[in-house]
């Protein structure tokens, strides 16, 4: 396979629906990265066209031109099983070193962290997390990262402007595009086999059942900080807000500390919630909570 002209990749989650939602928002992200350099916005599927756990690879593709990709890489491997991060950053790895893209970008969730982190240590090249803003700065990428608990926004670019570099995204901080990719193309990579390392198994997969309303309609909403201490401090915000009947929402350091999923981060770059009732608990009064920063229901 000849290397391509660098552009920017982004990892597309099919392992659901809502996971292929979240990467529509970080193909937004590399269309503003890849636009100004005058390169393409790549999104890279990986799957089976026999498994049927997953988004079909075929309607994933149209789905992801539809709202930005320009290209789409859709690398298939004989493999009818739930999708292993493993796995998958060995194929990612095995596309990005013969293709040399300049980023490859993830959405913000435990599986694609897995496969960001490995795929940078496989790579020896630089990762940077939880970026909420990335631009082009004397062609570099330039991403933006809240640090100190979200007191600071550190600016932070990759120190070897010519290897790939890695970075995963907060998906709340991007909306999905409206724009349809040029030229659209899909592009199949097949794959006759994989090396599936030989000490790891898998034990089972299931999905997790989600019988709660959304966090932007709940009409009561208890919000934790870093004030809650720990995972077990902050599953008692769970019981109380069951008791209530509302939903738990949180500040940046819990989803951050993985006490919370990261689709419980309200605020600026999180989701904007509306509630006949806010209860906060456990944090600082800084910008997540600010009341200007929530929509008011009128």
């Amino acid at each position: 396979m000849e290397k391509s002209v660098k552009n920017i990749w982004v990892y597309i989650d099919l392992r659901n629906r809502r996971h292929l939602g979240l990467c529509l928002n970080v193909i937004s992200a590399a269309r503003g990265l890849a636009t100004p350099l005058s390169e393409r916005a790549v999104a890279v599927i990986i799957g089976s066209h026999s498994a049927s756990h997953c988004v079909p690879m075929d309607e994933a593709a149209g789905i992801c031109i539809s709202n930005g990709a320009d290209e789409v890489y859709a690398v298939e491997y004989p493999d009818p099983e739930p999708p292993r991060a493993d796995i998958h950053a060995i194929i990612l790895n095995r596309t990005i070193q013969e293709m040399s893209p300049r980023a490859v970008l993830f959405s913000l969730t435990d599986f694609s962290r897995e496969i960001a982190g490995r795929c940078a240590r496989m790579s020896n090249a630089g990762l940077i997390a939880d970026c909420v803003g990335l631009r082009i700065a004397d062609g570099r990428v330039i991403a933006s990262c809240p640090s100190w608990g979200g007191e600071i926004m550190a600016e932070l670019t990759f120190s070897d402007h010519d290897s790939t570099g890695f970075a995963t995204v907060q998906t709340h901080a991007f909306q999905p595009g409206s724009i349809r990719g040029n030229p659209g193309t899909v592009k199949k990579i097949p794959l006759k086999e994989v090396t599936v390392p030989e000490k790891l198994k898998r034990l089972s997969s299931s999905s997790e059942r989600i019988e709660r309303c959304r966090l932007e309609d709940a009409k009561t909403v208890v919000v934790g900080g870093a004030g809650m201490g720990n995972a077990d401090g902050f599953a008692l915000l769970r019981t109380f807000s069951a008791l209530l009947g509302g939903e738990v929402g949180a500040t940046r350091p819990p989803v951050l500390n993985h006490w919370v999923d990261e689709e419980r981060l309200i605020g600026q770059t999180g989701k904007s919630v509306r509630p006949e009732l806010l209860i906060s608990v456990g944090t600082s009064g800084g910008s997540n909570t600010r009341p200007e920063l929530l929509n008011q229901r009128r």
